[in-house]
C-alpha cells in the first residue's frame, strides 16, 4: 500500500521545489518523501513548468522595479519634489523586500536564544546583535531615524566598554557587578527590538 501524506507535507515539497528552486533530493531531505514521490507530484501538478514561470516573473519584477527606481530618481533629482522622493523611498523599501524574498536569505527567528557562559560570551553576544540592528537599519530605510542611531551609538559604546572590561585571555564570569545572564539577554532584546 502507497504510503500517505499529509496535503501540508506535499505544500511544502511544492513549495521548496518551485520557490525555493531546490532539486528533488534536497526537497527529499527536508520533508522525508520519497525522490519518486516528489516526481510524480511534480509530474502531476506541473512543478518544473511553474517553477519556471515563477523565475521569470521574478526576473520580471526585478527589472521592472529597478527600472522605475531609475526613472523616480532622475525626477526627484530635476523636481526635488518631496512627494517624489517619498515615493522613492516607498518603492525601495518595497523592492528590498522583493530581492530579500527572491534570495532566499533565512528570516531571524525572534525567539533564537545563544548560550551565555561567561562574561565574554555576553560582549560576543551584544557585538553580533548590534551588528544585527545596524545591518537592518542599513537595508530597510524605514527603521534609519536619529533616534535609531543615536541608541546604537550608546550600544556599540557599551560593548566596548564591556569588552576592554571582560578581556578574552581572563575568566571573570564572577566578577561583582558584572552582566549577568539575564542582563545580557534584556539588552540583546532591546537592541533587537524583541523585548517583551
Amino acid at each position: 500500500m502507497p504510503e500517505s501524506y499529509s496535503w501540508e507535507t506535499r505544500e511544502s515539497a511544492e513549495e521548496l521545489y518551485i520557490i525555493n528552486g531546490l532539486t528533488y533530493e534536497q526537497v527529499a531531505d527536508h520533508t522525508g518523501v520519497s525522490v519518486s514521490q516528489l516526481k510524480r507530484w511534480g509530474q502531476e501538478s506541473s512543478w518544473r513548468d511553474r517553477r519556471k514561470m515563477y523565475r521569470q516573473a521574478q526576473t520580471s519584477i526585478r527589472y521592472d522595479v529597478r527600472m522605475a527606481k531609475a526613472k523616480i530618481i532622475k525626477s526627484v533629482i530635476e523636481s526635488q519634489d518631496p512627494q517624489k522622493a517619498f515615493a522613492f523611498n516607498s518603492l525601495v523599501s518595497a523592492s528590498a523586500a522583493i530581492e530579500k524574498e527572491a534570495s532566499g536569505q533565512p528570516k531571524i527567528q525572534a525567539g533564537a536564544t545563544r548560550i551565555i557562559k561567561t562574561s565574554q560570551d555576553a560582549v560576543d553576544a551584544l557585538r553580533d546583535a548590534v551588528q544585527k540592528k545596524i545591518n537592518a537599519m542599513l537595508t530597510e530605510p524605514g527603521a534609519l531615524s536619529f533616534a535609531a542611531i543615536k541608541d546604537t551609538k550608546q550600544a556599540m559604546e557599551m560593548v566596548e566598554q564591556l569588552a576592554a572590561r571582560y578581556k578574552p585571555d581572563t575568566e571573570e564570569a564572577n566578577i561583582p557587578g558584572g552582566l549577568s545572564d539575564e542582563g545580557a539577554e534584556e539588552i540583546i532584546n532591546r537592541i533587537l527590538g524583541t523585548s517583551k
